[in-house]
């Protein structure tokens, strides 16, 4: 199976391309705004079997001085919005029929987590740009793409979710490991026919207190 990653540095990445080896990748780092600069013309691929989209912001205590509120709140969309339309723009093309693109969500796009107005209002953004994106490409019947997500709740094993007050957040509930994550990667690269482009997909049971 030949993949692009965006994220090669995420922890979760790397968990995933542990367990499966015999895969072929080719690497995007977290850089958004070089995007361009990465031509996808030129790997030695005509097509490919799909896109992972790893990276994300880290939630982050925002509230403070006023710059930096401001720099936050657009380094969040920047990095888990804007980044994620650029990178299907670049790679769609590259996909086969049928193939998914796969965006690694968070439960804080329909949770609010204090503290963290940017991160959970940049992921429900991300969560309507691959609703939105599902609905422009369903006009494409020479070459369908499927494009969902996975909205992922909190991964107890992983140095993201490490500095997270989680007292201060409504969330209980199990929490994810990184395996949990890479199985569901696994399952849904290998079986998308009975996922909807544009669907959100949860993993893992969360509530709200």
């Amino acid at each position: 199976m030949r993949l692009i990653i965006f994220g090669n540095h995420s922890e979760l990445y790397h968990d995933f391309k542990s367990r499966n080896p015999d895969n072929e990748y080719i690497e995007y780092n977290e850089r958004i705004e070089n995007l361009h600069e990465f031509s996808f013309n030129s790997t030695p691929w005509n097509s490919i079997d799909g896109v992972l989209y790893f990276i994300g912001l880290r939630p982050d205590e925002e509230f403070g001085a006023f710059d930096y509120i401001k720099d936050y709140m657009a380094k969040a969309f920047s990095t888990n919005s804007t980044g994620l339309l650029l990178a299907y723009q670049a790679t769609k093309n590259l996909l086969k029929s049928n193939k998914p693109f796969i965006y690694m969500s968070s439960v804080a796009a329909i949770r609010p987590m204090s503290r963290n107005v940017s991160y959970c209002a940049s992921k429900a953004a991300s969560e309507m740009i691959i609703k939105t994106l599902a609905r422009v490409e369903a006009v494409n019947t020479e070459k369908p793409i499927s494009i969902f997500s996975l909205r992922l709740g909190p991964i107890s094993d992983t140095k993201m979710c490490e500095g997270v007050n989680w007292s201060h957040n409504p969330f209980y509930g199990k929490q994810l490991t990184k395996s949990d994550v890479s199985s569901a990667i696994e399952y849904y690269l290998g079986d998308i026919a009975g996922v909807s482009s544009g669907s959100i997909i949860p993993i893992g049971e969360f509530k709200e207190k």
